[in-house]
């Protein structure tokens, strides 16, 4: 019976796991929100070709870009690749003039936060709240 009790629990933690980190609410910065890794992403829309990338910890708290990278590409019909400018507590992205980020398409967001490196995370164009979160958004 306890071995049954024990796969229950992991299935369910792993199966809770499975589920978005808060993708179903916007963050502190009214933007869209990814969980690489230990860290989240916060992804604001900053006009039609501009984004602003906030590194936030565990807690969606103490935005940083000390030992931190960003890469974002949107792809779409090709690759375009953003270029990304470090400010005091995001990362200012910018694509060419011609890049609409309210069509269709995919942002694909590679980040380190304070030497930690996190998985790559997509963003869906245009960009929406996620409605499959099952129990994480009462944690933030």
């Amino acid at each position: 019976m306890l071995k049954a009790y024990t796969l229950f629990t992991v299935l369910n933690l792993l199966t809770g796991l499975a589920w978005g980190h808060g993708e179903d609410k916007l963050g502190p910065h009214g933007g869209y929100i990814q969980m690489p890794g230990a860290f989240h992403t916060e992804l604001v829309l900053d006009g039609s070709h501009k984004v602003k990338i906030y590194l936030l910890d565990f807690e969606w708290k103490n935005p940083s870009v000390r030992d931190s990278a960003v890469v974002l590409a949107l792809h779409g019909r090709g690759r375009v690749r953003a270029k990304c400018v470090k400010k005091d507590d995001h990362y200012a992205c910018e694509f060419s003039p011609v890049v609409d980020l309210g069509k269709k398409g995919t942002l694909v967001l590679e980040a380190k936060r304070e030497k930690e490196k996190g998985k790559s995370v997509r963003y869906e164009l245009p960009l929406a709240l996620s409605s499959g979160d099952k129990g994480h958004s009462q944690h933030h």
